[in-house]
């Protein structure tokens, strides 16, 4: 009886844990200069300069996000918008879901971690871009990373300027397929939960039936 009753909460809390387990699916790791010289923002107003940095990375498999950040400089403290693409023949593509946040203060000459928390959508297996920019209304002012030095994780980089007035936005322009000797250095973290696998819900219903099974028994 005891080993029964043992195994069906093994098997309970093994297939919770499958469920439930949040990880770092991207992790460029910090860069390792004192302030960036790649330029993210601008006043994201159609008047004004601005340029978003993206990211191209791959999931081997689905996951429910949770938090996306980015190691961003602050000039002017605005809020950021974190773009989540659809690969498009190696540049960003398809919009899939973004989120903003509140950047740290401009006048404490921040640099660091910063971003996103609280689910934010969901992936399956394939090939995206993380995008980091203002959206509109936003004065924020920064950068991310080191020009001409790509992010050690990111399978590409790219690019995309507002130059204001009739000429609009630009399109993406993509390191290294644009660029072949040139960076952006895009630095991103990315935390989420893999979806549930076929294996993972059969051990939790499993474990569920089974002491449903022993309650009717004694």
């Amino acid at each position: 009886m005891k080993r029964v009753l043992f195994f069906c909460v093994f098997l309970i809390v093994l297939g919770f844990s499958n469920l439930a387990s949040a990880v770092l699916v991207v992790d460029t790791g910090a860069p390792d200069n004192i302030w960036p010289s790649s330029f993210v923002g601008g006043y994201g107003q159609a008047g004004n300069t601005s340029q978003w940095l993206a990211g191209q990375f791959t999931l081997d498999k689905g996951y429910d996000i949770y938090e996306m950040q980015g190691y961003l400089a602050v000039n002017v403290q605005g809020e950021v918008l974190i773009t989540i693409y659809e690969d498009s023949n190696g540049r960003p593509g398809d919009f899939v879901f973004s989120k903003t946040f509140m950047s740290e203060d401009g006048n404490s000459s921040f640099y660091g971690w910063q971003g996103t928390s609280g689910y934010a959508g969901h992936l399956d297996a394939g090939t995206y871009w993380i995008a980091f920019g203002a959206p509109d209304n936003s004065i924020f002012e920064g950068g991310m990373g080191t020009s001409n030095l790509i992010s050690p994780i990111m399978d590409a980089e790219a690019y995309r300027a507002n130059m204001g007035g009739e000429l609009g936005w630009s399109d993406w322009q993509v390191a290294p397929l644009d660029y072949p000797d040139f960076g952006f250095g895009v630095y991103a973290r990315i935390e989420g939960s893999p979806v549930p696998v076929p294996g993972a819900i059969w051990l939790l219903g499993s474990g569920i039936i089974g002491l449903a099974g022993l309650r009717r028994k004694y």
